[in-house]
């Protein structure tokens, strides 16, 4: 697993929660405390992904690094906290889905 997506599950989430992203894959090592109360989770993917990798790597290569960057910054900014991450997508959880659909509405614009 990429260790930007790990978080401590230790810590400030709910035993419901702490099962849930550990259902998810997450693991037990992550190193980010996790909030904790009423949550919003935020879940991203690229449509097509596995067709595109296959035509042009190089590309999807490049294009992922901008993708994985923006997602981060998103929901940093937004004061979430990706928890998982897909390959080609995120989970992210938010103290607010207010929260959670800023950062969804930010990525949508950084992307286009």
């Amino acid at each position: 697993m990429n260790n930007r997506y790990e978080c401590d599950l230790r810590h400030g989430a709910s035993d419901a929660m702490r099962d849930t992203i550990a259902d998810m894959g997450a693991g037990e090592s992550m190193t980010t405390d996790l909030p904790s109360g009423l949550l919003t989770f935020l879940f991203t993917d690229i449509e097509g992904s596995t067709e595109r990798w296959e035509s042009s790597p190089d590309e999807m290569r490049s294009a992922m690094q901008v993708h994985d960057s923006l997602l981060d910054r998103c929901v940093e900014e937004g004061g979430g906290v990706v928890f998982k991450g897909t390959g080609d997508g995120i989970g992210a959880v938010f103290v607010s889905p207010q929260r959670a659909a800023d950062a969804a509405v930010a990525i949508q614009r950084g992307i286009h």
